[in-house]
């Protein structure tokens, strides 16, 4: 009889220890489940942006194409934006506008949303080498390569960097409920169009409803510009000519945080 009694208390135990593991093999399946569910966001499979509109912050980077630049400048330039991309926020949207002579056809090059990196996700909930490499082909890749097609861009005869300006601020920041903005000028600044040219007369002296047509909406923006020296322009891009930008880019709402000359 104790033999017996043991063999069935033997049972009973393995028989508790096996429902034991069950239980735990399920509540780590649920967790799994509720975790990665918990974590999947809908995106646009050709932007990366979110299906439900949020964008964390607006960044737009103006890339004048209507001049050359120089070998030092394109690298400096490009190295730049890529510090830009590496250290962009989740869920940040990134647009890309070329200042170029034909203001009929102006349009974005690239509108795309940073969906992050592989870097802080664990391999046994995430795909590590997929995410990267979506991260990289289509986000990181679609941005630079751009800059890369302005930059190399050839020269123009005219130059509307306040037309263009005021377009990119209407088209993307003005309707944008992003609590972040920011916007990134590459360019010499040397406005010239027929109605207004920098290799015409002082800076301030624009006639008054070209002045006001052309007023930007750059609320609470913050501004960066990486601005292209020309050695055969000195005479035109001095303070003052900074300070004409800082000025118009003031009155538009707008807070320019930085400007790096690049030679």
């Amino acid at each position: 009889m104790n033999r017996r009694r043991q063999q069935r208390s033997k049972k009973q135990r393995q028989g508790y220890v096996l429902i034991a593991l069950c239980v735990l093999v399920a509540i780590g399946a649920i967790t799994w489940f509720v975790y990665t569910k918990s974590e999947f966001v809908a995106r646009s499979a050709e932007t990366l942006c979110r299906e439900d509109g949020l964008v964390i912050r607006e960044t737009v980077i103006m890339i004048d194409a209507t001049d050359g630049y120089s070998h030092e400048q394109s690298m400096v330039a490009k190295q730049l934006v890529s510090e830009l991309l590496d250290n962009a926020l989740i869920d940040e949207r990134f647009t890309v506008y070329a200042v170029s002579e034909n203001m009929v056809d102006q349009h974005p090059l690239v509108q795309v949303c940073n969906s992050g990196n592989a870097e802080g996700k664990s391999a046994l909930t995430s795909n590590i080498s997929r995410i990267d490499k979506r991260w990289r082909e289509q986000f990181f890749d679609v941005v630079t390569a751009q800059i890369d097609a302005l930059i190399g861009a050839s020269e123009a005869n005219y130059s509307p960097i306040l037309e263009t300006l005021k377009w990119v601020s209407a088209e993307v920041f003005f309707g944008s409920k992003a609590p972040q903005k920011q916007l990134i000028i590459v360019s010499d600044l040397l406005q010239h169009t027929r109605e207004y040219s920098h290799y015409r007369g002082a800076f301030g002296q624009m006639p008054k409803g070209y002045a006001q047509s052309i007023h930007a909406y750059l609320e609470n923006v913050d501004v960066t510009v990486l601005y292209i020296y020309r050695s055969d322009q000195y005479v035109r891009q001095t303070n003052a000519h900074v300070d004409f930008w800082l000025d118009h880019i003031g009155q538009s709402g707008g807070i320019v945080n930085r400007v790096k000359r690049l030679n």
